[in-house]
């Protein structure tokens, strides 16, 4: 073979074997990036690649009429998208567990991004209170080429390990974790429920609790919260056209108390700061859903944070109800409230 052959052929074959798995990604396109697959095979469970295909593929093509989102961590991936529906519009569900308030706004970018959405229901949990502004997930952050406009970034896809095992998977026939968007991303775990209000749980629970300062007043902080000015705020601000409804997840009883005064304090300084800076704007709702008497019964939580699968259907219907709205004038009854809840469930705990 004369050398110039040569070269040409170990040219071409060294591309083509570049080139094969971004074909292979490029048919079977495990998160929907690039198309809706053309056999219906399920949705996945990795968030953090696969919202990105739902922005691009669902909620950006008019045809499936989607025109609301539900930003959040893993305490809202048991809502059930559809009880949020619109007459107009259905809704898509864009949470990631163990999110960081920077990898929310980065989706809910995203999401605005379309044009498409008229109505966002975010969640506003204990790390608005912590942290930067760029803090981002310790272990698996949304991918930045998959969310941004920059389509020279897109290559990445195609070339990415975790995109072309999942397309090997549908390659071998195995089916997604879901059939339906309405079921994306829920979870239940009946004995990490039952083994956290164990007796013998409820009893590590307790000695970890007399090392926490008690609750007193929840005094005020005078601190910057830079997770409200800059990945809420700006989005806000600059959309006036978009219905924002931010809601107070109910942590446990236990989770709050274990905060001790100087936690919670700062994680009631955090809603108040939101309170504030919403107060005046007309297109944002906030509602809270830690005053009932669920959060302080610990059989309805799986660990301190997560609660059982029923309270996200009670909170999407009291959203739809327009219950449970907090405002600057009701504000402070709230968190009064809130605070003799706590130093309540302190006492009668760790008696």
């Amino acid at each position: 073979m004369a050398p110039k052959k040569f070269i040409f052929l170990s040219l071409f074959m060294s591309l083509l074997a570049l080139s094969l798995p971004a074909v292979f990604t490029a048919v079977f396109d495990p998160f929907f990036f690039l198309h809706k697959r053309f056999a219906e095979h399920g949705f996945d469970g990795t968030d953090r690649y696969q919202n990105a295909g739902l922005i691009k593929s669902y909620l950006a093509d008019p045809a499936e009429n989607f025109n609301s989102v539900i930003i959040g961590t893993s305490v809202s991936q048991n809502f059930t998208a559809s009880h949020f529906d619109q007459p107009d519009g259905k809704t898509l569900k864009l949470t990631l567990a163990g999110a960081k308030p920077r990898d929310l706004a980065v989706i809910a970018q995203s999401a605005i991004d379309t044009g498409r959405v008229k109505n966002i229901y975010w969640e506003v949990f204990t790390p608005y209170a912590e942290g930067t502004a760029d803090d981002q997930h310790d272990i698996a952050p949304p991918p930045a080429f998959l969310y941004n406009k920059t389509a020279a970034d897109n290559w990445r896809y195609f070339f990415n390990n975790d995109v072309f095992e999942e397309a090997l998977k549908i390659a071998r026939g195995k089916p997604g974790k879901r059939k339906k968007l309405d079921d994306l991303y829920k979870w239940e775990n009946t004995e990490q429920f039952e083994k956290f209000s164990s007796p013998e749980n409820k009893n590590a629970l307790r000695t970890q609790l007399q090392k926490a300062t008690s609750i007193k007043n929840a005094a005020d902080f005078i601190d910057a919260f830079p997770n409200i000015t800059e990945n809420i705020l700006p989005r806000v601000q600059k959309n006036p056209g978009i219905n924002f409804n931010f809601f107070f997840p109910p942590a446990s009883c236990f989770s709050y108390a274990n905060m001790g005064d100087e936690g919670f304090g700062r994680l009631m300084a955090m809603r108040e700061n939101l309170i504030k800076h919403m107060d005046k704007i007309k297109n944002v709702t906030i509602y809270g859903f830690d005053l009932e008497n669920f959060p302080c019964d610990l059989r309805n939580y799986m660990d301190p944070i997560h609660y059982k699968p029923a309270y996200n259907d009670l909170m999407a219907q009291r959203i739809r109800q327009g219950e449970n709205k907090i405002t600057l004038q009701s504000w402070p009854r709230y968190k009064s409230a809130l605070t003799q809840k706590v130093q309540s469930f302190r006492k009668s705990f760790l008696q």
